[in-house]
């Protein structure tokens, strides 16, 4: 819509002698909307100019500042995406428009002040918390050592006894193996002749473990040959026996894996038997 019709439709609501307009189009564009059977040209060959009009001048002059203040209004409401001409019905969805803004402004203004009364709390919420997480700490500190050292001291003592018990028990396992193993005491009067006793028992049951040390030996010597024949006979030396049976099946296996991959790759998608 251009502004010279805008003006045209002004004139036409308002609808006053003193701002009819005197341009070709908004003469034209008055007359038309009020549907009068006389034509333009009848006006203008029969109609007296009337005493109170504006001149033409005046017309585009005032067209002019009405311009300007309807573009001033546009560029204040919407800014920079109109351009061109006045949209139509702009001047009534002005108040409509205003009262959507300022709707979403005091929206935005409780939800900041929502925000703020959360972070608000939730700092009041940390404060309390960490003083009483200093309290904590502090009673732990105070309560907590006494009981620690108390806990350690009593550690340390039944540690310390459990020590003094155990010397106690090697000293006396000490003394009954000695008088099982000697068969004598010192307050004995024949000491010596026990003494040499033991010695000789010692002496014997020594050889005799060491004979039957000697026979374990030579058995388990006989044991480890036969083992030895065994795997000489299963190994053949690298040579024959079972060894080559092992050899030759693993060389067929990685043979046939490898033709395998040859026939996967030269494209055959049948079942490949293995």
């Amino acid at each position: 819509m251009s502004r010279n019709k805008v003006y045209a439709q002004l004139v036409k609501e308002t609808d006053s002698p003193e701002l009819e307009p005197q341009t070709e189009e908004a003469r034209w564009v008055t007359v038309s909307e009020r549907s009068l059977p006389l034509s333009e040209d009848d006006l203008r060959r029969f109609a007296e100019p009337g005493r109170f009009m504006l001149s033409t001048a005046g017309v585009l002059a005032l067209s002019r500042e009405i311009d300007k203040i309807l573009d001033g209004m546009i560029k204040i409401l919407q800014g920079p995406e109109v351009e061109g001409d006045l949209q139509p019905g702009a001047l009534q969805n002005l108040p409509r428009e205003i009262e959507q803004i300022r709707s979403r402004i005091e929206s935005g203004r409780k939800v900041v002040q929502q925000q703020i009364q959360t972070v608000t709390d939730l700092v009041e919420t940390v404060k309390k918390e960490g003083e009483n997480l200093v309290e904590n700490l502090e009673l732990a500190l105070q309560t907590l050592p006494p009981l620690l050292d108390r806990a350690r001291t009593a550690l340390n003592e039944l540690s310390a006894t459990t020590i003094e018990t155990s010397l106690i028990k090697l000293s006396l396992l000490r003394t009954e193996t000695e008088s099982k193993l000697y068969g004598h005491s010192g307050s004995s009067t024949s000491g010596r002749t026990s003494m040499a006793k033991a010695v000789a028992a010692a002496y014997v049951r020594m050889r005799t473990q060491e004979r039957e040390l000697i026979k374990e030996d030579k058995s388990l010597g006989d044991q480890l040959k036969e083992y030895q024949d065994l795997i000489q006979l299963v190994d053949g030396g690298r040579q024959g026996g079972f060894q080559q049976v092992v050899d030759d099946w693993v060389r067929v296996k990685r043979e046939s894996e490898e033709c395998r991959r040859d026939l996967r790759r030269l494209g055959w998608a049948g079942d490949i038997p293995s």
